[in-house]
């Protein structure tokens, strides 16, 4: 399963700043669009949480996740992952309980690229 990075750190700030994950689509654009794949515009992407809980629910195992390829300015963003992995560790095992830190601020979710790759398996 692959899905469009919007929780990686990049995306966050972007999120806390606008208020949105991306430019929105206005009616207009949804017009151009008619007869064509609609594939981009995305109503709601949800965050590695709640993806997670979904793939649970519907009974998958994660094996892994990953990412498609780095994103090289991203790298100046390192301090801050620092900072939200010292968070993840004093939170501890009650944070990742509540909120599966441990997982959500995985480097490959926090500083992955544009794609996340969730690798799963639903068992027999």
């Amino acid at each position: 399963m692959t899905f469009y990075e919007v929780i990686n750190l990049e995306s966050r700030i972007k999120l806390f700043l606008y208020g949105v994950l991306e430019p929105v689509n206005t009616k207009e654009d949804f017009l151009k669009l008619e007869g064509i794949t609609t594939g981009h515009c995305h109503v709601n992407r949800p965050p590695y949480a709640l993806l997670r809980m979904a793939l649970e629910a519907a009974k998958f195992d994660i094996i892994e996740t990953t990412f498609d390829q780095e994103k090289h300015a991203q790298k100046l963003l390192y301090p801050i992952y620092a900072l939200i992995k010292l968070v993840t560790v004093i939170k501890g095992g009650k944070g990742d309980k509540k909120y599966w830190l441990k997982s959500s601020n995985h480097k490959n979710v926090l500083m992955g690229g544009n794609t996340l790759i969730i690798i799963c398996k639903k068992p027999a």
